[in-house]
């Protein structure tokens, strides 16, 4: 079942659960003991009690779909499905509850002073007559199903054209960029000495003592010629910081898309671990153990921040081919090439100590563990240890030591630290 299915069913399904709570509450005989509510508003604490519903029912579907792939086994399946089953017997319990004050006014009276209280009290009353016209909609979001899943194909034709176009300004404009923003400041400095310069000659032009002299004409003459470079500089300098301008207009207006394109779940990450790519092979011809290997991407591959703070991923050939990516993507191409060497070798991301999010790469090698950092200033041994405990533990650079490992993945299988 899709995602949006999904998301239309559960919703529906819950507002049917929560009229048909309310009226059943409405048949009881005894008045239940009041929600403590003395610090909550009745209506936010019905709200956040649906909300938490709708969170384990979610847990729940994606419990099924895991066991559904094999990823949990029927035993597992059961116990977490038993208590996720129990927790939403309770939040349903306290919801019944809540509505059933509500509707028979046992909240305080101070929180149904406003008008709008009132009117949301009426409307949960009301609520009741609207199970059938509920269930008529429900079966409508069913026959809408076909509709949006063919919104759901164009939507991915888009995302695979809109990502066509970003990787073609990927590849081309950030190169022109930089070369655009390097000449600007070659032609910012010579505009500065050029105003020295003409502000020079109008010294010596003021200090000439004939105004015929053969000095003053050559220096006039020299100082109109440099006004003339200097407003040549100037035109050139405004018309490439509009190029810079168009070029970063053109990147932003795709800004919205390439980031929801190039968002991954953790396990769709190691998918960028690719031992078996073409273009690792042909480097490990080269490269062909763990220090070459390492000592290639610390070395060749330039590492970069994302272009206007757009971060992307890149897979090891598309790091290969342009001889740079930040630091998550040049620690998925050492993993790759150290797997594609036959080594047990993994990318851990870690929390460290100073705040920063880190990429680093732990390889099993000759039954010692190596934990890699591609800083350039490191090297291949810095971090060497017995275990994995102890090697980490050893890590310690500029960006501070392990806080904390948020995953380890491979190309196999992503491990989320607990």
């Amino acid at each position: 079942m899709g995602f949006i299915e999904n998301l239309a069913v559960l919703t529906i399904g819950i507002v049917i659960g929560l009229v048909i709570g309310l009226v059943s509450l409405f048949k009881r005989r005894t008045i239940p003991k009041p929600v403590p509510v003395d610090k909550l508003d009745a209506w936010k604490h019905l709200g956040d009690l649906a909300k938490e519903k709708a969170e384990l029912l979610a847990k729940k579907e994606v419990l099924k779909q895991a066991y559904s792939k094999g990823e949990i086994d029927e035993k597992g399946y059961v116990g977490e499905s038993s208590k996720l089953d129990s927790l939403l017997d309770s939040l349903q319990n306290d919801m019944n509850e809540t509505m059933y004050m509500i509707a028979k006014g046992l909240v305080p009276k101070f929180m149904l002073d406003t008008e709008k209280e009132r009117l949301k009290l009426e409307e949960a009353i009301k609520l009741s007559n609207r199970i059938k016209s509920l269930e008529d909609e429900l079966e409508k979001a069913k026959g809408e199903r076909d509709s949006m899943y063919m919104q759901v194909n164009e939507l991915e034709n888009e995302k695979k054209d809109i990502l066509a176009k970003y990787n073609w300004l990927k590849e081309n404009s950030t190169k022109q960029i930089s070369d655009m923003q390097n000449k600007i400041k070659k032609l910012e400095d010579k505009v500065i000495t050029l105003e020295r310069e003409n502000q020079a000659l109008n010294e010596e032009v003021g200090e000439a003592t004939k105004p015929e002299s053969e000095r003053l004409k050559n220096l006039k003459a020299e100082n109109e010629l440099l006004k003339e470079e200097l407003e040549n500089q100037k035109k050139k300098l405004n018309i490439m910081q509009k190029e810079l301008a168009v070029l970063s207009t053109i990147i932003k207006r795709y800004e919205n898309e390439i980031r929801k394109g190039e968002t991954k779940t953790i396990e769709e990450m190691k998918n960028f671990i690719t031992p078996d790519d073409e273009s690792v092979k042909s480097l490990l011809k080269t490269y062909n153990n763990p220090r070459s290997a390492y000592e290639y991407v610390k070395d060749n591959i330039t590492e970069i921040i994302p272009v206007l703070g757009l971060a992307f991923w890149m897979k090891p050939s598309e790091v290969i081919r342009n001889g740079a990516g930040d630091n998550d993507d040049r620690a998925m191409l050492l993993a790759s090439m150290l797997r594609g060497l036959g080594i047990d070798a993994s990318v851990l991301f870690v929390e460290t100590t100073k705040g920063e999010n880190r990429a680093l790469v732990l390889a099993n090698t000759n039954g010692k563990y190596y934990l890699l950092d591609l800083d350039k200033n490191r090297k291949f041994d810095d971090f060497v240890g017995d275990s994995k405990k102890e090697v980490i533990s050893k890590y310690t650079t500029g960006h501070g030591s392990v806080s904390k490992i948020r995953y380890e993945i491979t190309d196999k299988e992503v491990r989320v630290e607990q």
